[in-house]
């Protein structure tokens, strides 16, 4: 068995990253900085080939990997599974508004947002803390290797 090395992008800005809402499974569209974003990673991947580009169907991912699949020549795979959480009632909200309507709902919330398993082992009430600010259009990198997950670089804008 071979190494896989995945190159994880995020998405670029949104419409609703200016008033740090939650934009889980809402389709909210690229502002003009994260079209800008979008076109700096298909620069960065001009000069990085890979094999294949996955995307979420949200029209946010989908406009940040335009770009790349251009300059690599290939059409993106919509993957549903790849859509970010749904952050339920904290949806489209700050969670500032959330805990003013509801504190302990979002004093539970602020303890364990999500309940899925993570390929790094990272305690689920801990990734905020030990991932505390994700760039728009930065890109992750990990390799996978008999089942074993190595994070090589986290976070990186790209900026060509």
């Amino acid at each position: 068995m071979t190494a896989t090395t995945l190159l994880l992008a995020r998405h670029g800005q949104t419409v609703w990253h200016a008033g740090n809402r939650y934009a889980g499974v809402s389709d909210v569209a690229l502002t003009d900085t994260g079209r800008a974003q979008a076109e700096a990673l298909g620069r960065w991947a001009a000069g990085h080939p890979v094999d294949a580009v996955w995307t979420s169907p949200l029209s946010r991912a989908v406009a940040t990997a335009a770009p790349a699949c251009r300059a690599l020549g290939l059409t993106p795979h919509r993957e549903p599974d790849l859509r970010e959480c749904d952050f339920g009632v904290v949806e489209g909200r700050t969670l500032a508004e959330f805990a003013e309507r509801d504190p302990a709902a979002a004093e539970a919330f602020r303890a364990d947002p999500v309940a899925h398993p993570t390929l790094l082992h990272i305690p689920l009430p801990e990734y905020r803390r030990v991932l505390p600010r994700l760039h728009n259009a930065a890109l992750t990198e990990l390799r996978i290797d008999g089942g074993q997950a190595a994070l090589l670089s986290l976070n990186t804008p790209c900026t060509y």
